[in-house]
């Protein structure tokens, strides 16, 4: 009788039933096997494009969304502590 061998857990499980394996599948380890192995595609993924658009932008190819620039600002720091300290001052939800 073969066993079956879980790629995910590199574990070989002792009989090849399907009540097994779907006791297997539903364990915590292999769920937590499972999302670790394909959260390593999803990281190489993002850092290519991290690395894609860092490339791009110094070619000065593309150049940053308004939604991504960072917004300037004119106050002080003092400025705004006092605007937030004021506005928790006035809410009534906040008890200082």
């Amino acid at each position: 009788m073969p066993k079956y061998y879980c790629d995910y857990c590199d574990v070989f499980l002792t009989h090849d039933s399907p009540s097994v394996r779907k006791s297997h599948n539903d364990g915590w380890k292999h769920k937590a096997a499972v999302r670790a192995y394909y959260a390593q595609f999803e990281q190489d993924l993002t850092q290519s494009l991290i690395q894609q658009k860092i490339k791009e932008y110094q070619e000065g190819k593309s150049t940053l969304s308004p939604a991504l620039s960072v917004p300037s600002c004119s106050h002080t720091n003092s400025t705004l502590v006092f605007q937030l300290d004021l506005a928790l001052a006035t809410c009534p939800r906040v008890r200082l």
